[in-house]
C-alpha cells in the first residue's frame, strides 16, 4: 500500500469523481481504448500473486467507543531465539492451523504427536494458516498427564501461503449474520471485514441484503467502487466472492478487504469447478522457462537401447473417459497350452523429461494431475505438448517400459506367475478402449468380433485368479460407490477395473521387489502408514463394540487387529449347530442363533436386498449377482456402520522410503503422466537396467516423499469437493431417493449414513428432532420388537406383529420418539355430567424396522463361508 491510502472520511475521490471517471471510460470504449479490467487477467495468477493496489476509498463506519479497544500483540517484532533453545518445554516452533474465529491449533515441528490449542483471537496474532511461529505454552497443571496443551503465539517466523504477497485474493463465503464479513474457504484467515461504508452511510437498510463490489484498474492500480450486488438470505450460501485483502491493523480483529468479483456457484458447473481449483490453490499455469524448453523439444524414436516391438506385439490401451491421457497398455500371447505371456506397457516419460530440467522442476511442484468431470477441466501435471508426445495414442510409436511375466493356469484352482522381465521398448498401440467398452466386451454386449475381444476376455479370466490369490477372501468384496463425475465409474465397470488393476498391481510389485533388491534404502514405496498408539486403542474399542459384525466384513477379511487377531469368518463366534435351512414358502430362514448376554444376535438385511439374493439363488443362473450383493458391505446396515467407523482411524496410504517398510514394498510407476513419483521410479528402473547407481540421494527422496504426500492430500480433497459440487448440481434437476441407515442418535438429533456416498459427502448428515415436530425427549431402551425371533424363525418381514416372547430379545437398542399428529396419536374424550374428562394420550406404535428383514447370525456366517469356498449357492 502506498502512502496515499487514507482512513479519513474525506478520501481522495468521491461520488462525483467516480461519475467523471465512468464518463471518461465510456468515451475510451467508444474510441476502442478501454482500460483493463480485473477479469481480463489470468485468474489463476490473480489467486496466486494477488493484486497491486495503490489507493482505495475507505469510509469509516465504526463508532468511537470509550471502552478498551482490541489490540493484537505485535508478533512481527524480533524474538529472542535463545528462549527456544534454553526453555524447550515452554517455547515451541510450530505450524499454525486456524480452525475458527476464536480457535487455532499449533503443531510443534519437533514433536509430531503434540498439539497446542490457541484460544482467543488475540492469542493467535495476525497469522495465516501454515505460518511458522513460536508458541509459548501457558497452561497450568499437568499437561503431560492430561495431553492438553494451551498457549499463545509470541513471534512470527515464516509464511508459506501468499509469501511476499501484500494483497492476496481469497475465494470467500458471506457470513450469514453479518454481511460485511467474508469467510475465506481456504481458512487462511478466519474472516475479512469488507468495505461497506457506502451502504452504511447512504443505504443502511440494505446492509444485510447488498454487498459493495469494487473494480481494480490495472493501469493505475487503484481500487474503485463499481456497483452494489443484491443477495437474499436463502441464497447466501450459493454465492462465492473474490475478496482482496487490503491491510490488517493491530487494532482490527479482522483484516480489511474489498469484494472485487462474485459468482453464483450452482448456476454454472464449470465455473464452480474452476473456483474449486482456485480455492485449493492448484498450479494451473506453466512457468516461462518450461514453455521455452517445450518449444525446442524433439523426440528421436531410434534409441539403440530400446527394443522395437511395433511389429511383433499386438497392444491395446485402456483409460478412463475423463482422463485425457493414456498411460498404459496390455498384450497377451499364448506360449503353449494354459501358459501365456502377458505384457504391461507403461509410457516412458523419463526418456523425454530429464532430471532437474525446467519441465521436471515444474512437474515436481505440481506432483499430481487433478482430474475433474471432463477433460477440459483437468489440471495436468505436465504440459500438453509433453502429454501429446508420451500418451499411448493408437498407431503412434512411443517409448515405453514393458514388464513381462508368464502365467501358468494348468492347475485350474491356482495360477502361477514366473519368468518376470523388465525391458525398455518402443511400442505402437493398435486400439484404445475406455472402461465402458471393456465392460461391454466382457459382458458380451459389445463388439465380440473386435480384434482384441478374445484377448480381453482371456486377460479378465486370468485377472480374477490373480485377484483371488492376492486378496484371498477380501477379493469377493464389491464396491458401492455413487459417482456422478465419471461416465465410466467403478459401479458401472467393475470387471474392467478388476482387469486393469490386477495387472498394474502385479507389475508394480515386480518392479518394487526388483528395485528394493538393487537399491535397498533409496526407493519411494506407496504403503499404508503405521497406526499410532491412540488409533490402536480406538481400533480395539471398535472391535469390542462390533465384535460380531466385524468378522462379517468382506472387505476386511484377514486384516489383523493388534491384541485381537485376524478378522475372518473362521474366527467369528461359533454357532450352536450347523444346520442351514430355508423355507421357500415364506422366506423365513432357520439357522443358528448366537446369544450375547442372554440376547439373540441377528443380522439386519434390507428386505429387497435379501429377496433379490434369494431369487438369484433359486434361479441358479445368477449366482454372481447374488454373491455381489452378499459381499457389498456398504449395503448391509451393521456392516456399513462398522466399516464407516473403522475408516476414521485406519492408516492411509502414503509415500515412504523402502527402509521404513518391512514387507509389501510396492511402487507406483504405471501413471507417469499423472504422478511425479512414477517418473522418479522410471529413472530408478533405467539405473537398474543399466546397472548404474541411483540418481537420487536418500535425503532428496525423503523430502520428495513428504512433499508428494501433501500434494496427494490436496488432490484427494479436490476430488471430494468436485464430487460434492457435481452431486449437488445433479440433485437440483434430478432428485434421487436413497436408502439410508441411522448411525448415531443423541437427545437433539440423529445422524444418517447413505450407502454409496461415503466418498462424496464429507460432512455428517444430521436431522434434528425439532425439525420433525417430535413432542417428547427421545428415550433410549432395549429393542424388544424382535422378541418373536427364536430358533424356529430366523427372519421376519416388517409387516409382522411385534408381540411375542419377552424373554428373548434382539441385542440392540432403539430410540423412541413421539409425534402429536392426527395420524399417529389420538385422545378419547368422555362427557360426564358436570365436566369434560380427558384420558391420557395413547400413541399408536409404528414398527421401526421398515423395509428390514433379520437373519440369524449363524445363517449369514454360513452364507459367507459358502461364498469364500466358492461353492454353489
Amino acid at each position: 500500500m502506498s502512502n496515499m491510502d487514507s482512513d479519513s472520511d474525506n478520501d481522495w475521490y468521491d461520488e462525483e469523481t467516480n461519475r467523471r471517471r465512468n464518463r471518461l471510460q465510456n468515451i475510451e470504449k467508444q474510441q476502442n481504448r478501454s482500460t483493463d479490467s480485473l477479469f481480463e487477467r489470468h485468474e489463476s495468477s490473480l489467486f496466486h500473486e494477488g493484486l497491486e493496489i495503490n489507493r482505495y476509498e475507505y469510509i469509516r463506519t465504526e463508532k468511537v467507543s470509550d471502552s478498551r479497544p482490541f489490540l493484537y500483540p505485535n508478533v512481527f517484532l524480533s524474538f529472542d531465539e535463545t528462549k527456544y533453545m534454553t526453555q524447550p518445554d515452554i517455547y515451541k516452533k510450530c505450524t499454525m492451523k486456524i480452525l475458527s474465529m476464536e480457535e487455532a491449533i499449533c503443531f510443534p515441528r519437533d514433536e509430531k504427536k503434540m498439539k497446542i490449542n490457541i484460544s482467543g483471537r488475540a492469542n493467535c496474532g495476525q497469522t495465516y494458516t501454515e505460518d511458522t511461529v513460536y508458541v509459548k505454552i501457558s497452561n497450568r497443571g499437568k499437561p503431560e498427564k492430561d495431553k492438553k496443551y494451551y498457549g499463545e503465539v509470541v513471534s512470527f517466523v515464516d509464511r508459506k501461503r501468499f509469501k511476499n504477497v501484500s494483497h492476496p485474493v481469497f475465494v470467500c463465503l458471506i457470513d450469514r449474520r453479518q454481511s460485511h464479513l467474508m469467510i475465506p474457504i481456504c481458512k487462511t484467515v478466519p474472516k475479512i471485514c469488507i468495505l461497506h461504508g457506502r451502504l452504511a452511510t447512504w443505504y443502511p437498510e440494505r446492509l444485510k441484503t447488498s454487498v459493495e463490489i469494487h473494480k481494480h484498474d490495472s493501469t493505475t492500480n487503484d481500487l474503485k467502487f463499481h456497483k452494489y450486488h443484491n443477495i437474499t438470505d436463502g441464497d447466501k450460501e450459493n454465492w462465492l466472492f473474490f475478496v482482496v485483502l487490503l491491510k490488517w491493523k493491530l487494532t482490527n480483529m479482522n483484516p480489511l478487504g474489498a469484494v472485487i468479483g462474485v459468482v453464483h456457484s450452482s448456476k454454472d458447473i464449470e465455473e464452480g469447478l474452476t473456483l474449486i481449483a482456485l480455492q485449493n490453490r492448484l498450479h494451473l499455469w506453466l512457468d516461462y522457462p518450461s514453455v521455452e524448453e517445450i518449444r525446442d523439444l524433439k523426440v528421436d524414436l531410434n534409441a539403440p537401447d530400446y527394443k522395437d516391438l511395433t511389429k511383433s506385439e499386438k497392444i491395446f490401451t485402456i483409460a478412463g473417459m475423463e482422463e485425457g491421457v493414456i498411460n498404459h497398455g496390455f498384450s497377451i500371447r499364448k506360449i503353449k497350452k494354459n501358459i501365456y505371456k502377458v505384457g504391461v506397457h507403461i509410457t516412458d516419460v523419463s526418456k523425454i523429461i530429464q532430471k532437474d530440467d525446467a519441465i521436471d522442476v515444474g512437474a515436481r511442484s505440481r506432483g499430481v494431475s487433478f482430474h475433474s468431470t471432463n477433460t477440459a477441466q483437468n489440471k495436468h501435471m505436465l504440459p500438453d505438448h509433453i502429454n501429446h508426445l508420451c500418451s499411448l495414442e493408437p498407431s503412434r510409436r512411443r517409448y515405453a517400459i514393458s514388464v513381462y511375466f508368464e502365467m501358468n493356469q494348468t492347475d485350474s484352482s491356482n495360477i502361477c506367475v514366473s519368468d518376470k522381465t523388465i525391458l525398455r521398448t518402443i511400442i505402437k498401440s493398435s486400439a484404445h478402449y475406455n472402461y465402458l467398452e471393456i465392460e461391454n466386451i466382457l459382458g458380451d454386449q459389445g463388439n465380440i468380433n473386435d480384434i482384441f475381444a478374445k484377448d480381453i476376455q482371456l486377460l479378465f479370466r486370468l485377472s480374477k485368479k490373480l485377484k483371488l490369490k492376492r486378496l484371498r477372501m477380501e477379493s469377493f468384496t464389491s464396491p458401492v460407490v455413487v459417482d456422478f463425475t465419471a461416465s465410466d465409474s467403478i459401479m458401472k465397470t467393475k470387471k474392467a477395473h478388476t482387469l486393469v488393476e490386477e495387472y498394474l498391481s502385479l507389475a508394480s510389485h515386480l518392479v518394487g521387489s526388483s528395485l528394493t533388491e538393487k537399491f535397498s534404502m533409496n526407493i519411494p514405496v506407496f504403503n499404508p502408514t503405521y497406526l499410532i498408539r491412540d488409533n490402536i486403542i480406538k481400533q480395539k474399542e471398535w472391535y469390542s463394540f462390533n465384535e460380531y459384525y466385524a468378522h462379517l466384513l468382506c472387505g476386511k477379511q484377514e486384516e489383523y487387529i493388534e491384541e485381537v487377531g485376524k478378522l475372518s469368518i473362521e474366527n467369528a463366534p461359533l454357532e450352536r449347530n450347523h444346520s442351514l435351512l430355508r423355507s421357500d414358502g415364506d422366506n423365513n430362514i432357520n439357522g443358528d442363533v448366537i446369544t450375547e448376554n442372554g440376547k439373540s444376535v441377528y443380522v439386519p438385511i434390507q428386505s429387497h436386498v435379501l429377496h433379490t439374493i434369494l431369487n438369484h439363488a433359486r434361479i441358479g443362473r445368477k449366482c454372481d449377482e447374488a454373491v455381489e450383493l452378499i459381499c457389498s458391505d456398504f449395503i448391509h446396515p451393521k456392516q456399513a456402520l462398522a466399516l464407516i467407523e473403522l475408516r476414521l482411524f485406519e492408516p492411509v496410504h502414503q509415500y515412504k522410503m523402502s527402509i521404513f517398510i518391512k514387507e509389501n514394498q510396492a511402487v507406483q510407476f504405471t501413471c507417469p503422466l499423472s504422478r511425479y513419483c512414477d517418473i522418479i521410479i522410471q529413472r530408478l528402473i533405467h539405473a537398474y537396467i543399466d546397472q548404474k547407481p541411483t540418481p537420487y540421494e536418500f535425503s532428496e527422496l525423503h523430502t520428495l516423499c513428504a512433499n508428494l504426500n501433501k500434494l496427494k492430500k490436496k488432490r484427494d480433497d479436490f476430488h471430494v469437493q468436485c464430487k460434492e459440487l457435481v452431486f449437488a448440481n445433479h440433485l437440483k434437476t434430478q432428485p434421487v431417493i436413497f436408502q439410508s441407515f441411522i448411525s448415531n442418535v443423541s437427545s437433539e438429533k440423529f445422524d444418517i449414513f447413505i450407502p454409496g456416498l461415503q466418498d462424496t459427502i464429507t460432512k455428517t448428515m444430521s436431522v434434528k428432532f425439532s425439525d420433525i415436530d417430535v413432542c417428547n425427549v427421545p428415550e433410549v431402551t432395549d429393542d424388544n420388537d424382535i422378541s418373536t425371533f427364536n430358533e424356529n424363525k430366523g427372519t421376519r418381514d416388517d409387516s409382522q406383529s411385534t408381540e411375542g416372547n419377552e424373554n428373548e430379545t434382539f441385542a440392540h437398542s432403539k430410540v423412541t420418539v413421539k409425534w402429536r399428529k392426527r395420524l399417529y396419536s389420538f385422545k378419547t374424550t368422555l362427557s360426564p355430567q358436570n365436566d369434560v374428562q380427558t384420558r391420557p394420550d395413547k400413541f399408536q406404535n409404528i414398527y421401526p424396522h421398515v423395509n428390514t428383514s433379520f437373519v440369524s447370525y449363524g445363517f449369514w456366517k454360513n452364507i459367507l463361508k459358502h461364498v469364500f469356498e466358492r461353492k454353489d449357492m
